[in-house]
């Protein structure tokens, strides 16, 4: 695993698990199992064309007709945030090495 996969992973992990656990105690069931498959899917990740996959995967939330409440968008929000830092940030890298 590349460094930058496991900063990212280091970076974003806690956030899934916040997620995760604020869905879990509302009893949200559909979307705790959508972000918990792309928890997994980022702990897997070995090169950044499996972040990628994870980002896009990710991206379908908007379409999923999830509902949440205060709480439960807030952590998402807070975890859209950082994934878009991180995009970002393998733009810039990849710009830079070309």
């Amino acid at each position: 695993m590349s460094q930058l996969i496991d900063q990212m992973t280091t970076q974003l992990d806690p956030l899934f698990a916040q997620v995760i656990d604020v869905l879990d105690r509302h009893d949200n069931a559909y979307p705790m199992a959508f972000f918990t498959q792309l928890r997994i899917a980022l702990a897997a990740a070995t090169d950044e064309a499996d972040v990628i996959q994870m980002f896009f995967e990710l991206s379908s939330a908007a379409f999923q007709g999830f509902v949440f409440d205060a709480e439960e968008a807030d952590a998402v929000d807070a975890l859209l945030a950082a994934c878009e830092s991180v995009s970002h940030a393998m733009t810039a890298d990849n710009h830079s090495a070309h």
